[in-house]
């Protein structure tokens, strides 16, 4: 089926190159919210999970893809499909998931059609395991007697209080993600974004008196990341990147005033430095100049890294995995963060990055730089080889195995 120029395919998938050692072979149904946006963090997160299941012998994976705006739901097999009868039961079950979940994210594309659809799906095709990406699809991993893996892209409740601008919106969203948390941990295995993550979800496993396995897992996209053929060059003007995604939301919008203010036009003068600002939806009042540069978004990232030598994260989230703040350490590239920002990763300040706190921290790293070009490097190239390690290709595939074996 093609929807809008994106191909969506639910197929039986007998997979090769790597050997999970699992004793029967697995059949996984791999759910997730249909997204028209290709390029985002999420959508790649959950685009490279289904490919890198495609690796693995023994696995048949089917995926479903769910619009949350009109709950189709999107495969190309019919015949697996078919609408089951219904019964009391089932509809005693799905009003008992629908209205213990005040969280509107946890049943956006939530319907009794729906529910039957991929209760249908895990009986005809004999699913073991059900996969879950983001809380807008966690409702539908709980099957009867099947395993249910949950993909969290951040703690929620922590995640809420530095993305709503309003203070009191705020608080009363956290309270409502908690109870949404609650209902995460009722999944076999929730596989967390970061370490930091992780103690969230462990501190509120002890309260709820809940036995979920937790992992984690980085975002899945590093699995694809390969060092940039550009090597460093900084006998050159310094050339600094701001990515910020979309800044529309509130924590890239505060990230990118921050810098503005930090690293402003005389600054950037005097010491002969150029910013670079990559994204989409650039508030209005941005101004540019020969040393100030909108580049809007590069669907090749690649160029990104090749043009750039530094990378800027001031701290305005503390949940998650930002891409911002990993992809430059995976690429081999100069990191000047909040120590914070690294989200519990097993990275150091000045062994991998270059901590900063506060404008002038920010302002005297770039300086750093310029005096101390070969130590620069190094840190630079550091930070690529502890990455592979720890977010990289074979990383998420032990993460990945592990989740499929656990029980």
């Amino acid at each position: 089926m093609v929807v809008s120029g994106l191909k969506i395919r639910v197929k039986l998938t007998k997979l090769k190159e790597f050997d999970i050692k699992l004793s029967q072979t697995k059949k996984v149904l791999y759910i997730a919210p249909f997204s028209q946006k290709l390029l985002g963090a999420e959508e790649s997160d959950i685009r490279s999970g289904v490919q890198i299941l495609q690796t693995f012998k023994k696995i048949y994976i089917y995926t479903a893809f769910i619009n949350l705006e009109s709950g189709q739901i999107y495969f190309n097999d019919q015949s697996a499909t078919q609408l089951l009868k219904s019964s009391l039961l089932d509809r005693v079950n799905f009003y008992m998931h629908y209205f213990s979940s005040p969280d509107y994210t946890l049943r956006q594309g939530f319907t009794f059609k729906n529910f039957l659809i991929i209760k249908n799906l895990c009986k005809n095709l004999n699913i073991n395991i059900v996969i879950t990406n983001t809380t807008s699809t966690f409702l539908f991993g709980r099957q009867k007697k099947i395993r249910h893996v949950h993909r969290s892209v951040a703690f929620e409740p922590v995640y809420c209080l530095k993305a709503v601008s309003n203070p009191v919106k705020a608080f009363f969203h956290s309270i409502v993600k908690i109870l949404t948390v609650f209902k995460e941990l009722q999944a076999h295995t929730i596989l967390s974004i970061s370490p930091r993550d992780k103690k969230y979800y462990s501190f509120a496993k002890k309260i709820f008196f809940k036995r979920t396995h937790l992992m984690v897992m980085p975002l899945r996209q590093f699995y694809y990341s390969n060092k940039v053929k550009h090597n460093l060059d900084l006998t050159s003007d310094l050339k600094i990147a701001f990515l910020g995604s979309t800044y529309n939301v509130l924590h890239n919008k505060k990230s990118l005033y921050f810098i503005l203010q930090s690293i402003d036009f005389n600054f950037l003068s005097i010491n002969k430095f150029t910013l670079n600002l990559y994204g989409s939806k650039f508030p209005s009042n941005i101004e540019t100049s020969q040393n100030i540069i909108i580049n809007s978004w590069i669907d090749n990232i690649n160029e990104v890294y090749e043009v750039n030598h530094c990378f800027l994260v001031p701290y305005f989230l503390n949940s998650g995995m930002q891409s911002k703040v990993f992809e430059p350490l995976i690429m081999g590239r100069i990191l000047i963060c909040d120590t914070r920002s690294i989200s519990g990763y097993d990275f150091e300040p000045f062994e991998h990055f270059i901590p900063a706190k506060n404008e002038l921290d920010f302002r005297n790293g770039l300086k750093w730089i310029i005096e101390n070009p070969n130590r620069a490097l190094k840190i630079a190239e550091n930070a690529r080889i502890r990455a592979s390690e720890i977010i990289g290709k074979q990383a998420i595939v032990e993460q990945t195995r592990k989740c499929l074996t656990f029980y």
